[in-house]
C-alpha cells in the first residue's frame, strides 16, 4: 500500500497495520523523516500544552524598589522580588550596618544588624568571610565533637600500640591531638612523627599521598598503614614501621 510521507511527500510502501496502528494515521518514509515530522508537528502543541497547564502567576510590587515581579499562588505573601532589595530593606528598617569584629581572625567588618545572632546580638559569632566561619568550625566544633565521642582504637589499631609506645608515639586517634583539621593515629611529639592506620572501607588508596603531603607542609613526617598490607604483609609491614619510628 503506498502513502504520502508527512514530512517530504514522498510515496513510499507501507504495510496496513502500520497504518491502524499509528496514532496519526500518517506513516513517515524512514526515522529521519518521522523525527523532522515530530519536531514540526508535536513539538508547538506540547508547547501550548505545556502553557495552558501552568499555573497561574500574580503580580506583586516589591516593597524596597518598587518595581512589579510575578511569582505563584503559593508564594502570594512575598514581599520582595529579590536578595539584594531584601537585603537592603532590612538592613535599612532593622538597624543598618554595625561594626563589629570577626570572630576567627580579629579583623573588624561591618555587618547588617538582623544579620547578627538574636541571643548575642554583640557579635561574638560573626565572621567576616566563608573562609573564617570553615576554619572557626574545624578548630573549635569539629574538634569538641571527636573529643565527646570517645573514641577508642580498633583492632588493627590495638595491635600497633604496643609496637609503637617503645618508641615514644601515643595513641591519640579519639580527639586529642590535632593536626591543622586532621585528628591522626598515633604520634611522637618530640620526633615529629606521625603513624596513620587506613582501612580500605573508609579510606581511598589515593588519599594517603594527600594526607602526608598535607603534614609534611605543618612540620611532620607521616607514614600510612594499610590494614591490608598487616593482614597479607605482617613480616614487610612490621620492618617498615619499626625503620620509620627509630
Amino acid at each position: 500500500m503506498k502513502v504520502r510521507c508527512p514530512n517530504c511527500d514522498k510515496k513510499h510502501e507501507v504495510k496496513p497495520a502500520h497504518i491502524r496502528y499509528s496514532k496519526t494515521g500518517k506513516v513517515c518514509c524512514s526515522l529521519e523523516c518521522w523525527y523532522a515530522w515530530r519536531k514540526k508537528r508535536w513539538i508547538p502543541h506540547l508547547r501550548k500544552l505545556f502553557h495552558s497547564r501552568r499555573k497561574p502567576r500574580i503580580r506583586k510590587v516589591c516593597v524596597a524598589c518598587g518595581n512589579t515581579f510575578k511569582v505563584r499562588m503559593s508564594k502570594k505573601g512575598s514581599k520582595f522580588c529579590g536578595r539584594e532589595c531584601y537585603e537592603k530593606w532590612w538592613s535599612e528598617n532593622s538597624g543598618g550596618f554595625v561594626k563589629t569584629e570577626c570572630h576567627q581572625c580579629g579583623n573588624e567588618f561591618e555587618i547588617a544588624r538582623y544579620r547578627l545572632k538574636r541571643k548575642k546580638r554583640d557579635g561574638s559569632h560573626a565572621f567576616c568571610s566563608r573562609e573564617c566561619y570553615v576554619k572557626f568550625w574545624h578548630e573549635h566544633v569539629r574538634k569538641k565533637a571527636l573529643r565527646c565521642r570517645s573514641i577508642k582504637p580498633n583492632n588493627a589499631e590495638k595491635k600497633l600500640i604496643p609496637i609503637l609506645k617503645p618508641y615514644g608515639f601515643e595513641y591519640v586517634g579519639n580527639g586529642k591531638f590535632f593536626v591543622g583539621t586532621f585528628n591522626p593515629d598515633f604520634v611522637n611529639r618530640k620526633t615529629k612523627k606521625i603513624v596513620e592506620h587506613f582501612g580500605e572501607y573508609w579510606h581511598k588508596h589515593g588519599t594517603s599521598k594527600a594526607r602526608i603531603r598535607y603534614f609534611r607542609e605543618r612540620g611532620f613526617d607521616c607514614l600510612v598503614v594499610w590494614s591490608s598490607a598487616i593482614k597479607h604483609k605482617p613480616e614487610e609491614t612490621l620492618s617498615r614501621i619499626l625503620k620509620f619510628a627509630a
